[in-house]
């Protein structure tokens, strides 16, 4: 029996690629492939989602797939540049390492170096998988052949968890909620949505609180730069909430009045589709794959003027025919990505094609 097995540096719970993974090894298993997670490191109580990526040289085999997930340089490229079975590369990009200089050595290091190993593996993948246009190009620019766009696999059931009584009870209050969900990294830009923050607190509502969700783990100098503007611009009610748990992401999700990203570099935009789930509208900077991911619903902006983005939420907030034709659009995208079968179909075609 043909086997089809993963790769990815680190398996992390509530990150949008481990979901994603386990999402493909349910997919694969159910259609008759042995398939098995394998990791340089294991995320807190996911060991026994994945095994040691070194384990795999037992089950390796011409007539076998290797899936790697690529975002970040590690050994497993090396590792799996040498295999025998026949490889896939998952793309979910390589944030440009110009966004971590002075912020951070070590993940400057790694996202400089995670793009000579994504280039050198241009002779040796038989298949590249993107999940957006905006990735599709980045690799056809290194060099890499065979590269199709298809769909990141979302599990929704992981949205339909209880929301956390504590904090929907805490800011369901009456005050506007604005929120931004990701890491606390150089290139989503939070800097960007608390100065925005700053003119709708201080000019148009100054009842409304802004949610900064996400972790510093990679990048906690940012966070630092973060606050200390929050200080130097006297604001209030800005909450980095640090990591949380899937049922304080929904409750988050819940109480949110307008999801703002002005995140300059994304290979796709899980977040946003997370918003179009819970009917948050959505203000957004055409960046990256930003566009893409939207695919024409929410609001874009292709400047950064933050007093005009400010009125504009306000705008969003306060026009119920407007914020019920920009939620009708971030319905319909979302019905596309909710199409499970359709993305499965796709996904499982393009892989399985190898094994034939």
């Amino acid at each position: 029996m043909t086997q089809v097995h993963q790769f990815l540096p680190v398996l992390d719970r509530g990150d949008a690629i481990g979901n994603h993974v386990i999402a493909l090894r349910k997919l694969l298993r159910r259609n008759g492939f042995a398939s098995d997670i394998y990791v340089w490191r294991a995320g807190k109580g996911l060991k026994r989602e994945c095994l040691p990526y070194r384990k795999h040289r037992a089950v390796s085999s011409p007539g076998n797939v290797a899936v790697l997930h690529f975002s970040i340089g590690s050994p497993l490229s090396g590792y799996v540049r040498r295999l025998p079975d026949k490889k896939v590369m998952v793309y979910h990009n390589v944030t440009p390492k110009e966004y971590f200089m002075g912020v951070s050595e070590h993940v400057y290091y790694i996202a400089k170096s995670g793009r000579k190993e994504l280039a050198s593996l241009a002779e040796c993948m038989d298949l590249c998988l993107c999940d957006s246009e905006f990735n599709r190009k980045d690799l056809l620019e290194l060099g890499h052949k065979n590269v199709h766009v298809v769909p990141l696999l979302m599990d929704f059931s992981l949205l339909d968890v209880q929301p956390d009584s504590k904090v929907q009870n805490r800011y369901s209050d009456g005050w506007k909620n604005i929120l931004f969900v990701g890491r606390i990294a150089p290139n989503k830009k939070q800097e960007d949505v608390i100065r925005l923050f700053y003119y709708y607190k201080r000019f148009i509502n100054s009842r409304s609180r802004l949610f900064l969700v996400g972790t510093p783990r990679q990048t906690p100098r940012y966070q630092v730069i973060l606050q200390d503007l929050v200080r130097r611009l006297g604001l209030q009610d800005v909450i980095f909430t640090g990591s949380v748990t899937q049922s304080d992401l929904v409750a988050y999700y819940k109480v949110a009045d307008a999801f703002v990203c002005l995140s300059e570099h994304e290979g796709f935009g899980v977040p946003l589709i997370e918003a179009m789930h819970f009917r948050v509208p959505i203000i957004a900077f055409d960046a990256g794959a930003i566009g893409e991911t939207l695919g024409g619903a929410g609001v874009l902006v292709r400047e950064k003027n933050h007093m005009a983005v400010a009125e504009m939420i306000d705008l969003l907030l306060n026009d119920e025919d407007l914020r019920s034709r920009i939620l009708e659009t971030q319905d319909e995208r979302l019905r596309y990505f909710k199409n499970t079968e359709e993305m499965e179909a796709r996904l499982l075609k393009e892989i399985t094609a190898l094994t034939n």
